[in-house]
Parts: structure tokens; C-alpha cells; sequence
């Protein structure tokens, strides 16, 4: 009898798939029609044997694999044409995959489809690449609409249906120029102005007629940059140094300009580099002379690269007479100039003088304080009292470098009648037109009686860009 066998077997398995594909039928209409959905190809490996051994994966070859980007919706208005936007169609297969002539299928719901372009023009597409079609819209009825694009190929899914959506509307649109603004400057005080126009397109055809209601908004205003105005399709921003205190830089400010949802940024930059080597004048303001040396001027300078303020009084100074005895041919406001501290007589011909540094911050400053020459009669002496006594001016800084100036009240006279007068008129020194003063009255005045008969105008100092500010006043009766 056997004691032992030796027993073979045979196993065996098999796998079988099935996936949907295209099939050919024949429509309503009796013509031959594809359709259907094409699955993709499995992948299957064994991962053990029986014995346990681990087993590579088993790689399918012949794969033609569409992936197609996906667009955003088409705007235009009617009879235009809408931007183009392209269509990427990669294969992630492993053989090359066609496009297959016609390329593609078209619907015309309420618009039609345009193909500019299709690359690579064989419409091959390699293994791992991409290729692209271009596509836009026109159409002339206002409404949305959706079509397809339908791409023939010979991938594993041969047909791809890609949807689309058109807004037909009326459009306005606008275009600006210029599309930016630079200027460059050395000097102090330096203003530019930029202009931009806006031309309205509506439905594709310029119209500068129409004033469209334009929203204008500057970023980084503190750089010296403002809007100035804003109508009939005009913008304009301008610039100035002095807000920025004249320091060397590049400022920029972005202006945009918006309408419904259409928007542009334009860039306002000034590259600003000071030279301070030569000093300069700003401006400067004289008063109508009046009797017994009643006479004020003001210079406002760049001295050293920092502003100033010099006021000067009276004209009996260093050998000169008053005004109405020829003080008058020496009276020069250039002698209160930035240069005038450098002359062999450091103001000439003025009898008091009050130089003030400006720093740059709003603040108050007494003349009292800034005293630089007093050759004669101190008038100084009866202005003012508390705060700032012996004061015959006040100047007040906002901090950007408008000064106001102010002629302080008169404390108290003299016991001299001829000091007196000219005190009296110093008082009224600011107004352009004067009837009243003391003596022989103003040698000349420096405007009119404005044409109510009651008011003129006074003076109240300076703005940073050098304008002189004068403000219309009763006309003085003391």
C-alpha cells in the first residue's frame, strides 16, 4: 500500500472589464449618429502572487487622455465682438492624440462662435503637451445666451463638450490719457499740475460728447499730491513741493477713476531734488506810505534751505531820512531779501527789523522774539500786551507754510505828537485804502475803496507758493 502521493494542481483565474463606449446609431432623422460615453480604460495590477511575491504594476500603453480648461463668461455689447479667451486641451495619455477634422462642432444659440486659432495647426498633440483653440463671441441681440463647443478627437473619449456662456449688453467703457505723469524739479516751491482726459466709448464707438459721471480717488495724499478738480471728462491732480516741506524725494500718488465696474490706476510720481546752493525770494508785499515814515514791508525768502520771514518798519535808518523828506528813494524791499543780512549793512535804510525762521510746524511766532536791527525810533515798543508785549506783529504757521500776519493793537502812545501820528498809521498799514491817517495822509494807496463804498481790502500774509492773501474789510475809521 502507498504510504504517500504526490498530488499537481493547476490554478488558474482571469479577470474580465467592461467599460461604456460610443456606439453608432441611427437618430429620428435617419442618419447615422454617435453616441454614448466612452469610460476610461482601467488600470489593473496584481500586487501578490500566491507565493507572496510582490509584482510590478502593469502599465496599459495606447492611452489618449483629453484634460480642456474651462472659460469665463463672454461680454460684449450687441453687433461687437467679445474678448478672446483660449481653450487648453492637454493629453495625459501616452500616445499622441488628434484632432480630428472638422476639429470641432459648433452651436449658434443667439450668437456665434469664432475660432481664431488652433495650435499646433496639425492638431497633433504629443504626450504630455498642450495645445489651444481661440475662441470669441459676436452676436446682436442684447440678452445671455449658452452654447457648446464640441472637440473630435481620437482619445479614449472621443468627443468633448465644452459649455459656454455669452452677456450680450449695452457697454460704456472709457479710455484716459495720458496713462501716467512724471515730472522731475530742482526748485523750491514747485507746483505741476497733471490733466487727465476721459473719452467714453459706448458700444465700441468713442463718444467725447458724453460727460460721464467719474469717480476719482488719490492714494497717499500726504505725498503733496491733491485732487484739483474733477468735470466735463477732465481730472486734474496737482503737486506741491511745500507741503512736503521742499524735501528732496520721489512722491507718488495713484489716482484711479472708476465708472460702473470699469476702473484705471494712474501713476503721479515728481522726483524732487532741491538745490539749495542759491537762495531765494518767495514773494514779497509793500504798504501804501504814509505820513511821518508810517511804511511796513515783508519779504518771505529761502535762506540756508529753511523759509524766513522778515519784516521791516519805518525808513530812518542809517543816515536816510523819512519818507516824505527822500527817505522814499531808499526805501527797497530787496533790502529785507535773503541777501540783505549779507550786505556791508545788514538791511539798509530800515529802521526795525524782525527776521523769523520758519520751522515747518503750525505754530505762533512774536516779532519780538526775532528782532534783528532797531536804529531809531523803537515803534515795536508800543504794541501789544500779555503774550506778546513790544510785539507789533503776530505771524501764525499752519504747518505747511501759508503764514497769516497780523498787526497787533496799539498798547499806548508817546508823549511825542510826531511818533504819535506815525504810530496811528502804522495801525492802518495793512488796509490797501486809507482816508483818515494822521498828517499829510498816504503818499499813495495801494487799491481802492472796493464798489460798495464801505469796504477795502486788507492784507493778512502769504500763501506756501507765495500768493499774497488779502480779505475785504470795513474801511478804518480810527
Amino acid at each position: 500500500m502507498a504510504t504517500s502521493f504526490n498530488v499537481n494542481l493547476t490554478i488558474t483565474s482571469a479577470v474580465g472589464f467592461r467599460r461604456s463606449s460610443t456606439q453608432t446609431f441611427i437618430n429620428f432623422f435617419g442618419t447615422p449618429t454617435v453616441g454614448g460615453i466612452s469610460g476610461p480604460r482601467p488600470l489593473m495590477t496584481t500586487t501578490y502572487t500566491l507565493n507572496g511575491v510582490s509584482q510590478p504594476d502593469i502599465s496599459i500603453t495606447g492611452t489618449r487622455i483629453l484634460s480642456v480648461s474651462t472659460t469665463t463668461d463672454f461680454y460684449f455689447y450687441p453687433g461687437g465682438t467679445s474678448p478672446s479667451q483660449t481653450i487648453s486641451i492637454t493629453n495625459l495619455g501616452s500616445n499622441a492624440l488628434s484632432l480630428l477634422p472638422p476639429f470641432y462642432l459648433l452651436s449658434n444659440n443667439g450668437t456665434t462662435a469664432i475660432i481664431d486659432d488652433v495650435q499646433p495647426p496639425s492638431g497633433v498633440i504629443a504626450s504630455g503637451n498642450t495645445g489651444t483653440i481661440t475662441v470669441s463671441y459676436t452676436g446682436n441681440e442684447e440678452g445671455e445666451f449658452y452654447n457648446y463647443i464640441i472637440l473630435i478627437t481620437d482619445a479614449d473619449s472621443p468627443q468633448y463638450k465644452i459649455i459656454t456662456k455669452q452677456v450680450v449688453t449695452e457697454q460704456l467703457l472709457f479710455d484716459v490719457e495720458p496713462s501716467s505723469y512724471t515730472r522731475s524739479s530742482t526748485s523750491s516751491n514747485y507746483r505741476t499740475t497733471a490733466t487727465y482726459t476721459i473719452t467714453p466709448i459706448i458700444n465700441g464707438v468713442e463718444n467725447p460728447g458724453y460727460i460721464l459721471p467719474i469717480t476719482s480717488v488719490l492714494s497717499n495724499t500726504g505725498t503733496g499730491w491733491s485732487i484739483i478738480s474733477n468735470q466735463n471728462n477732465q481730472v486734474q491732480v496737482t503737486f506741491n513741493s511745500n507741503v512736503v516741506n521742499n524735501t528732496t524725494g520721489t512722491y507718488t500718488a495713484t489716482l484711479t477713476l472708476s465708472y460702473g465696474d470699469n476702473s484705471v490706476d494712474l501713476t503721479n510720481t515728481v522726483n524732487l531734488n532741491v538745490d539749495y546752493s542759491d537762495d531765494s525770494n518767495i514773494t514779497s508785499w509793500l504798504s501804501a506810505p504814509s505820513a511821518y515814515d508810517s511804511i511796513i514791508g515783508i519779504s518771505y525768502d529761502i535762506i540756508n534751505g529753511r523759509r524766513h520771514l522778515t519784516i521791516g518798519v519805518g525808513s530812518n535808518a542809517d543816515g536816510s531820512p523819512i519818507f516824505a523828506y527822500g527817505g522814499s528813494e531808499n526805501i527797497k524791499i530787496a533790502n529785507l531779501s535773503y541777501k540783505a543780512a549779507d550786505s556791508d549793512t545788514p538791511f539798509l535804510y530800515w529802521a526795525q527789523v524782525a527776521r523769523i525762521p520758519l520751522d515747518g510746524t503750525a505754530r505762533t511766532y512774536y516779532s519780538k522774539d526775532y528782532i534783528v536791527k532797531n536804529t531809531g525810533t523803537n515803534y515795536a515798543y508800543y504794541f501789544g500786551e500779555n503774550l506778546a508785549p513790544q510785539s507789533m506783529f503776530i505771524v501764525e504757521d499752519d504747518g505747511y507754510y501759508n503764514v497769516t500776519i497780523k498787526m497787533n493793537h496799539l498798547r499806548e502812545l508817546s508823549e511825542n505828537s510826531i511818533i504819535d501820528a506815525t504810530l496811528r498809521n502804522l495801525t492802518r498799514a495793512f488796509y490797501d485804502y486809507s482816508g483818515i491817517d494822521v498828517g499829510d495822509g498816504r503818499y499813495y494807496q495801494n487799491g481802492p475803496i472796493l464798489p460798495d463804498g464801505i469796504t477795502t481790502l486788507k492784507f493778512n500774509g502769504f500763501y506756501n507758493d507765495g500768493t499774497t492773501v488779502k480779505y475785504p474789510v470795513l474801511l478804518p475809521t480810527i
